[in-house]
């Protein structure tokens, strides 16, 4: 059976419009860094240059404001249709208009409460292995960027290191980063709760535990409001589809 996720379209709007705000960061930075450098070689003979390259981040930090509120009202509605589908498929209910298929691989469990728990420990697995795996990329890129503002900060003066700091990327890429490494740990935390629960098995305790850690996820997930690297995801599948397998075999989920 061909696998269906009703709400992948919804997550693929977000990120694309998540990569073009990434690409508008870059390509203003870059502008702000030529501006600065004209300034420090002859200000008045790239003048001409300096009044459109100025003109040109209003228009970038514009745009980028435009794709940021898009951003922010888009990626709650994914959320929300993400949840109704894992309500549906634990309880089988039929609150989406499309249901998915395949998506989760806890088929031969019971539907309840202690489904919606499995379901639940499946995307904590899977999303800590998502965050590990972009953990790397994004703490380069901000070692780099903590890098220039030291260099920056040494070599110009302080007016055209305030116009540096004026740059959104830097503080959104170590704001990304931040909440990356706070939901990686989240997350992790997480699992280890939902492994220990399973550990126990004690009812009705457990589907009050599993509950509760339902309820911490979806709370960790929504603070951290992130979009997952598709690129990761594929990469790590195969390999985290035989390692839920086995962690489910180890704890007798079934």
């Amino acid at each position: 059976m061909n696998r269906i996720v009703p709400f992948k379209k919804n997550y693929d709007l977000v990120k694309t419009i998540d990569q073009i705000g990434l690409i508008i960061l870059y390509t203003t930075a870059c502008t702000t860094i030529t501006l600065i450098t004209l300034s420090c070689v002859d200000k008045i003979y790239f003048d001409p240059l300096i009044d459109g390259l100025n003109a040109l981040v209003t228009f970038f930090s514009v745009v980028y404001f435009l794709s940021s509120i898009a951003q922010t009202l888009l990626f709650p509605n994914a959320e929300f249709k993400r949840r109704k589908d894992f309500i549906d498929n634990s309880f089988n209910t039929n609150f989406s208009d499309t249901n998915s298929v395949d998506y989760f691989t806890n088929e031969e469990i019971n539907h309840g409460v202690y489904k919606m728990g499995v379901n639940c420990y499946e995307n904590a697995f899977h999303s800590k292995a998502v965050v590990r795996g972009m953990l790397p990329k994004e703490i380069t890129i901000t070692f780099i960027i903590f890098i220039c503002i030291l260099i920056l900060s040494i070599t110009v003066d302080k007016n055209n290191f305030a116009m540096f700091l004026q740059i959104a990327l830097p503080f959104t890429v170590i704001l990304q980063t931040t909440k990356m490494l706070v939901l990686y740990f989240s997350v992790k935390g997480i699992t280890d709760e939902f492994k220990s629960s399973f550990v126990r098995g004690q009812y009705p305790k457990m589907e009050a535990d599993l509950v509760h850690l339902v309820l911490k996820y979806e709370k960790a997930l929504s603070w951290a409001g992130l979009v997952f690297s598709e690129k990761v995801w594929t990469k790590l599948k195969d390999q985290l589809a035989t390692d839920w397998a086995n962690n489910k075999t180890t704890l007798n989920i079934q």
